[in-house]
């Protein structure tokens, strides 16, 4: 991502999700987002950023994220009229400027 740096340290998922409607409703289901190294989350909030032609055009606010690397996001979020094809980032402790996890879109 142009103006978003990956998180300094290696992340493995589980059976995790997003979902962007195009009238800006955001539902993200995370499961199992720990430190390769540990097996452990560290990080005790996460939000979600939409990333659209290169830059962050909304951000969630920070839901709990728990330790085994659980958490939910259900939000809206406002989209430029044309949003095609944007990225859904994970934000530690609701950060837009780092990510520790991405997922692009179908069409």
């Amino acid at each position: 991502m142009l103006q978003v740096a990956l998180g300094g340290a290696d992340w493995v998922i589980g059976d995790s999700n997003a979902r962007l409607r195009h009238d800006g409703r955001l539902d993200v289901r995370v499961e199992g987002l720990v430190l390769t190294s540990t097996g452990a989350n560290p990080v005790t909030q996460l939000a979600a950023s939409v990333v659209w032609n290169g830059a962050v055009v909304a951000t969630t606010a920070v839901v709990p994220f728990s330790s085994t690397g659980d958490a939910r996001i259900d939000a809206e979020v406002t989209l430029p009229q044309r949003c095609i094809a944007p990225d859904v980032l994970l934000n530690p402790r609701g950060s837009a400027a780092v990510y520790i996890g991405v997922t692009g879109t179908e069409g």
